[in-house]
This record gives structure tokens, sequence and C-alpha cells, in this order.
């Protein structure tokens, strides 16, 4: 908006008092944490960025029970092509102060990285905005808003919604727990069932056992028997042999008398 560059470090100031005349920039400067924050402000993202640029940035570092963090959101608005409508794209970055430097706890899209700053912020922009932040001419945004909107935003005030989650959770666990009972409580029913089957298919294995057995003993009985003839036939075969050898051998022998005789 107003401020092409600024640097601001509030880190040393208990209380401070921002005043100037109207748009001097006062608002600008706490859009500008709120929009680095949550990427909400008076208006939308690229109507913030200031006339005649594309590009807008703001990093605000801030320190959380202790420990230091800082926020880097960046918008760059591209040039419409033949009078179309300008497309953007934005950036967010988040990074955690350790002994060696900026550990960096930017996740993989920009949803995941804001999911991780509402975490660890605890409270979106519509809570801050009902709560430590009194935005300039709605002081009673929060006496205006419905009963169950005031408890909800009291409840994230106060980190009620920490049990809420746990309730989800242990309804969930409930869930869980019922269906693993219910399968458990099936299978019990089934169980007198299932114990018979078994009985019956264990008296059908002995008694294939001992079949088996009685097959094996006939097995090795014709085994046996099949040696046997297989030496018998082997003696057969010589026998046929010697005998083809005698014919010849008597044949031989009838020839010669003939040439006596």
């Amino acid at each position: 908006m107003s401020y092409a560059d600024a640097q601001l470090d509030l880190g040393s100031i208990t209380v401070a008092c921002l005043a100037g005349p109207n748009g001097a920039g006062k608002s600008a400067l706490l859009d500008a944490v709120t929009w680095a924050l949550w990427e909400s402000a008076r208006s939308t993202s690229d109507e913030l960025i200031r006339l005649g640029e594309r590009e807008m940035w703001v990093e605000v570092g801030f320190e959380l029970e202790g420990q230091s963090y800082r926020v880097k959101r960046s918008r760059l608005k591209a040039a419409g092509k033949s009078g179309g409508k300008a497309s953007s794209k934005g950036g967010l970055e988040l990074q955690m102060q350790n002994a060696d430097g900026w550990l960096s706890l930017t996740a993989n899209s920009m949803r995941d990285t804001q999911k991780q700053l509402f975490e660890l912020l605890r409270m979106d922009y519509d809570t801050f905005v009902n709560s430590a932040y009194l935005r300039q001419g709605r002081a009673d945004e929060f006496t205006t808003r419905l009963p169950s909107e005031r408890k909800q935003i009291l409840g994230e005030i106060l980190g009620l919604n920490f049990f809420d989650r746990l309730q989800e959770l242990s309804r969930e666990r409930a869930k869980e727990l019922k269906s693993r009972v219910e399968a458990l409580q099936a299978g019990l029913v089934e169980l007198p069932e299932i114990e018979k089957t078994l009985e019956s298919l264990q008296a059908e294995l002995l008694e294939r056992d001992a079949q088996q057995a009685e097959m094996s003993d006939k097995v090795g009985f014709h085994d046996d028997q099949l040696t046997k003839l297989k030496d018998s036939l082997k003696q057969l075969h010589l026998t046929e042999q010697r005998l083809a050898s005698q014919q010849l051998r008597k044949t031989e022998l009838e020839s010669d008398l003939a040439s006596l005789a």
C-alpha cells in the first residue's frame, strides 16, 4: 500500500502508539502483520500491492513461548495478456530459530504451511480481530456476534478447542474399538461351528494319514515285486540269448554232418 520499503523493530518496545494523519500508513502496518500471518487485511492480496508495482512481500518476526519465529509472505502479479485479467501467485515461508540459525518449517504447499502457522499461533484471523485486535470502526465486533460464534471465539482464545480435539479423537478411538468389539463378538458367535469343523477336519486328517500309511506299504510291496520281475525278465533275456546261440551251433553241426556224409 503506502510503503515501498520499511523496517520496523518493536522488540524493545512495551507499549507503542502509531500516530499520523489519515493515509499516512498507520493501519497499513497492522494490515502487513495480519496479511503476513493469515493473508487477511482490509483488501484482497492483489489490491494491497503498491500502485505501479507488480510484487510485494512482508516478513514478520515474533517470539512465542520463548522461541523465535519469522514468517515471510509474498505476492507476484503477472501482467495480463491482450487486455485480459492479470494472474497472481503467492508464496509463504515459515522458519524457526535454533542454535544453528533459521530452520525451515515450510511445507510442500501454502495450504499446509498456513495450517502449521494456525496450529503454532493457536488462532485464526477471525479470532484475532475479535480478541487482541480491534479494527478501526469495528470495536463492537465481538459483542455483535451470535452467542454460538462468541462461544467459539472464546473457546479458541482460552485454548478450549484443545479439549474439542481430544473429544473428537476419543470418539474416533471409541468408534474404532466398537468396531473391533463387534468383529470379535461375531467371531465368538461362529466359534462353536469353527471348533466343530476343526474336529471334523482333524478326524479326516487322521483317516487320511492312515490311508497314506497303508498306501505306502502297498507301494513298497509292489516296488519289491517289480524288482523281482525285472530280475526274472533279465534272466529270461539271458536264457533266450543262450538258446539262440545253441540253435545256431546246432545248425552248424548239422551242416558239418551233411558234409561228412
